[in-house]
């Protein structure tokens, strides 16, 4: 009996949902499995949030700071949270990952409601990125929970892109996802940072968000949930001799 994982995305990035039997191809070999058993699983998603703390974040549109926007968004996907308890987080600051309990929604709502950082004195950097980074690689050597980034940042320095591009290389090469989302004016749309940002988010099969206070925020649910499902397939193999064997969906 064998016994694989897989995940399967559409040309878009999206996740397809529902795979029927007739619908998937398996071959050993070159030769056709008439059957085989599939089964759609929910592993969860770890999901990491690098603040990267400035002034910008501090801004306010209707009396409402952006930062204050932005950790309503965070509430609002923890509030919408499975009863299976699958989901992981992690709240990462450029001084380090904040102390609360991964797999504890409760505890992910007190850390957030308890990060308050005096944002108009504080410098933008890379680190909070590259600890989140650093972090997913090590948790993605264990089990099948993937892991997707939110990169929440103001405009980047022509020194940072630079540093910036390494670690969500990094990230690529190692299936983490990084989504971005871009802290700034509306007319940093037109810039060629913003596209830069945009680039390196979907290169990883992440996306990209500009916030100037003003926009409604994407509702994380609708990014995150597609990561949080597996494949399992299985079947008898034909094989009767040790050796390699070639394995094909389609």
């Amino acid at each position: 009996q064998v016994t694989t994982s897989f995940r399967a995305f559409d040309a878009g990035g999206g996740f397809i949902r529902n795979i029927r039997p007739g619908e998937l191809r398996v071959l050993e070999n070159n030769a056709t499995l008439p059957e085989y058993e599939l089964e759609l699983v929910r592993t969860g998603v770890r999901f990491f949030v690098a603040f990267n703390e400035g002034p910008t974040l501090a801004n306010r549109f209707s009396e409402v700071s952006r930062f204050d926007r932005l950790k309503t968004a965070l509430f609002n996907w923890i509030a919408t949270q499975p009863p299976d308890g699958s989901d992981e987080m992690t709240l990462v600051s450029n001084q380090g990952i904040l102390e609360m309990d991964s797999g504890d929604p409760t505890s992910w709502q007190t850390a957030l409601e308890a990060y308050q950082p005096d944002l108009r004195n504080m410098t933008p950097g890379m680190s909070s990125l590259s600890i989140a980074v650093d972090s997913a690689m090590n948790l993605n050597l264990q089990g099948e929970k993937s892991s997707a980034i939110l990169y929440i940042t103001p405009l980047p320095t022509e020194t940072q892109f630079i540093s910036l591009q390494e670690i969500i290389a990094r990230a690529e090469s190692n299936g983490i996802r990084v989504f971005i989302w871009l802290i700034g004016p509306t007319d940093y749309a037109a810039t060629d940072e913003a596209l830069l940002l945009q680039q390196y988010a979907e290169e990883s099969g992440g996306r990209f968000f500009l916030f100037s206070g003003a926009e409604d925020l994407p509702a994380l649910v609708d990014w995150l949930d597609p990561l949080a499902y597996i494949y399992h397939r299985s079947y008898t193999t034909k094989a009767a001799v040790s050796g390699e064997y070639q394995l094909v969906l389609k």
